[in-house]
């Protein structure tokens, strides 16, 4: 099923100047160089390119075997050598090309989203971890950052040894977990990342994965619903759109040998808890089969408490991840007692590779003894007016963290959830409410921002879990709005990828109700409003309300003259975006935003003749955590001719000293009235701050509108 009818890379990927060896025509992927590690005893696939017809002579130090095979008419060839135990160094040589300080051990993944990506020099004592990160036989490498809508064979990255240099920006979740795991084994440990943040899962599954699947199909057709384009019928294409980071970032990785694979993803799909698990496990499957080593491991971490404005969706989220266990060969670090529910990047990340380093102890290495679950819930019943809870992986005991157990909670046949007590019984927890004398289901740290309170041996905690199949609604409803200069007002529409469901609406930015406008087809809004939508399923509302806001304004429909190249990556509806009277949303990827990186806007707006204007603004977003910055200082121009303008104001803003979540900012010149007829507004974008991940870098700007008044 080909879905994608175009689409647009990062310029930063030069996919023609990769850092590839070339020595005597001989090609190799980033994946294979010096300072790497090979997996132990086992046949490890190497590869590259050559002219077709080429002899390629494989000789690695550690044995007497050369292995020699020809290229095909693709110019392409592969051969498999047999490792030793672990060891080195070791040099491999590739007929001339020579490849130096080779170690032989353990390899393994680290893949997701920011959590995975967090960098060792921002985790928990930071500072000190990095000065002590002095680890030549732990070899890291990081590849670069690329999408693409087909397979590729090639991405940049180098390996590494382990310096504080380069753990410092390495993974910290993935640095402490190799740590881990070379003080146990003794043995040279290599580490590939492959990260990107705020990205959902369907970004690192693999098409036919998705297609082959009729519930996973609502990830593509979502897709061609919000990233169409009318006027010309094509796609946009970015890191978060379905297999894009299998295809750039996954797929050149293969088939190098991996022992395993850790991965901390699902803050991005909490809006899809229903099939995340058919997700995750539609990915790990896909992982597996495309390495062709068998069922690998795959450990994981579930998601931290975090705050979020959807009621239950992290509940929901971390009890489906639990339900992925179910998978041969997968286990799950819970996060419970180490999260911040102020802050989506607890910081805490040592933890997190513990526990993760405990599965593979345990169920890779085999080492006895070894204790790496907390309580999994494994059934319940009832019991004269409470429900017992049974637990795998509580051999050992439960235990309250803090002397008695919360955050549970009991419902009836009506579906209501009542806070509840809770007591241990033996190796079961008994849970009971007054309130509800007849109960059919319990939840445990099912809100988004409960903690652990039951635990078990070594104080590992309990995951969230709920005993019922309830339907807990986060679809949104999908709203797009062009103004239409013939209506002389805002065509919208309405649309939700879920089948069966009802929408309903308000234009005055109140809440959508059951008794709210019923959606039945295209509607026009001729003066600025913030429109809110809602699905329902046999009114059962949806817990999220989508929102648009439209404004009507001067500069409403003409044309931008853009003097300052937009990213390719983030380009709202074009060159449109700026006068199309439609506000983003505090998500940078709503389709709403322009993107501008390593300069910023700058905009010329001809307002068709002269006119009075009271007011300009710039419609801004600030997201520290994802990169985005407000510009250094807005300035802002008039012109009667567009040949001579006058700057009328520059605006500077402070540098931030912290972390700051998703906000809009309208920065505006608003003092004297001034007759114009052409306005410019130029915006400098921002240096990342000293205590920021990507310190010293140029941040992002997003803009969505220039609102002329």
């Amino acid at each position: 099923m080909k879905y994608f009818t175009s689409i647009l890379l990062l310029p930063l990927i030069l996919l023609f100047s990769l850092p590839v060896s070339h020595c005597s025509g001989i090609g190799l992927p980033a994946i294979i160089g010096d300072n790497m590690v090979l997996q132990q005893n086992f046949n490890v696939p190497l590869w590259g390119w050559a002219e077709p017809g080429t002899s390629i002579e494989v000789k690695p130090e550690w044995s007497s075997n050369t292995e020699i095979v020809k290229t095909g008419a693709d110019g392409k060839w592969m051969v498999k050598i047999s490792t030793p135990s672990a060891g080195g160094p070791y040099t491999l040589r590739i007929n001339d090309t020579l490849l130096k300080n080779i170690m032989i051990g353990e390899v393994w993944l680290c893949a997701g989203q920011s959590n995975m990506e967090w960098p060792t020099g921002k985790a928990l004592n930071g500072k000190k971890e990095v000065e002590s990160a002095q680890f030549p036989r732990i070899r890291f490498f990081k590849g670069g950052k690329q999408f693409s809508d087909i397979p590729m064979t090639e991405s940049e990255g180098r390996w590494v040894e382990c310096t504080p240099e380069t753990a410092d920006t390495f993974s910290a979740v993935g640095f402490f977990f190799v740590r881990e795991l070379q003080a146990r084994l003794n043995v040279p440990v290599g580490l590939i990342q492959a990260t990107w943040n705020g990205t959902p899962a369907e970004a690192w599954t693999r098409n036919e994965f998705l297609a082959s699947d009729k519930d996973l199909q609502f990830f593509i057709n979502r897709y061609i619903r919000k990233m169409s384009k009318r006027k010309s019928g094509n796609t946009v294409r970015t890191q978060n759109s379905p297999s894009s980071l299998y295809n750039g970032l996954i797929s050149p990785l293969i088939p190098f040998a991996i022992k395993g694979v850790i991965w901390y993803q699902g803050e991005s799909n909490v809006y899809q808890s229903d099939l995340y698990p058919k997700l995750l496990s539609a990915m790990i499957k896909n992982w597996r089969q495309d390495w062709g080593q068998g069922d690998f491991p795959f450990l994981y971490a579930q998601i931290a408490p975090c705050a979020n404005e959807l009621p239950l969706v992290g509940g929901a989220l971390r009890d489906a991840q639990r339900r992925v266990l179910e998978i041969p060969g997968t286990g799950m670090a819970v996060t419970l007692d180490i999260g911040n529910k102020d802050n989506i990047h607890p910081l805490n990340k040592q933890d997190v590779a513990k526990r993760l380093a405990l599965w593979a102890f345990a169920k890779t290495y085999n080492i006895p003894g070894t204790v790496f679950s907390g309580p999994l819930f494994k059934s319940y019943k009832t019991e004269n007016g409470k429900i017992r809870i049974d637990f795998d992986y509580a051999e050992g005991g439960l235990y309250a963290k803090t002397g008695s157990l919360s955050f549970f909670q009991i419902a009836g046949r009506d579906k209501v959830f009542r806070a509840a007590n809770a007591s241990i019984s033996g190796s079961s927890v008994l849970v009971h409410s007054d309130a509800v004398p007849d109960p059919v289901a319990v939840r445990y740290a099912f809100n988004n921002t409960d903690s652990a309170s039951l635990v078990g041996i070594e104080g590992l905690p309990a995951s969230t879990f709920r005993t019922d199949d309830w339907p807990i609604l986060a679809d949104e409803v999908l709203i797009e709005s062009a103004y239409d200069r013939t209506k002389d007002g805002f065509y919208t529409t309405m649309f939700c990828d879920r089948f069966g469901y009802e929408i309903h609406y308000t234009s005055d930015n109140s809440e959508p109700l059951i008794t709210s406008p019923l959606y039945t087809g295209a509607l026009i809004f001729k003066s600025s409003c913030t429109i809110k939508a809602r699905a329902f399923l046999r009114e059962l509302p949806s817990a999220s309300i989508n929102q648009i806001t439209l404004i009507n304004h001067l500069g409403l429909g003409r044309a931008p003259v853009l003097l300052a190249a937009y990213n390719p990556q983030y380009p709202g509806s074009g060159s449109s975006t700026l006068t199309d009277g439609i506000r983003g949303t505090s998500r940078y990827w709503d389709g709403s935003w322009q993107g501008y990186r390593g300069n910023g806007p700058e905009v010329i707006i001809d307002l068709g003749s002269k006119t009075t204007v009271h007011k300009i603004s710039g419609g801004f977003l600030e997201d520290t955590r994802s990169w985005i910055l407000l510009p250094e200082k807005v300035e802002f121009f008039t012109s009667t001719d567009a040949r001579k303008f006058k700057k009328i104001k520059t605006i500077k803003n402070p540098k931030i000293t912290g972390d700051r979540g998703p906000t809009r900012v309208d920065i505006s010149y608003d003092d004297e009235p001034v007759t114009t007829r052409f306005i410019k507004i130029k915006a400098k974008p921002a240096e990342l701050p000293g205590w920021h991940p990507g310190k010293g870098e140029s941040a992002w700007i997003f803009i969505d509108e220039v609102i002329v008044q």
